[in-house]
């Protein structure tokens, strides 16, 4: 069984999340400075966001996903 992550590690996947999509897709070190967090934090952050299917790897960057409308999601 997995550990439960941190409400800190939470909150900062969310706020990721947000610069993400209002950037469009950010460098991990980009977006290490706006959010000045430590690269541990964000290391641990980025494997929510991207479970979350908010945000997905495309090379060095993270971009955002676009958001599905109706249906289901695909497995």
């Amino acid at each position: 069984m997995s550990a439960r992550p941190a409400p800190g590690c939470l909150w900062l996947a969310g706020r990721a999340v947000q610069v993400v999509k209002e950037n469009g897709a950010l460098h991990d070190s980009e977006l290490l400075a706006i959010l000045a967090c430590q690269p541990e934090e964000l290391k641990a952050a980025i494997p929510i966001m991207i479970r979350w299917r908010k945000v997905d790897r495309c090379g060095d960057y993270l971009v955002a996903v676009p958001r599905q409308r109706g249906g289901r999601r695909s497995a």
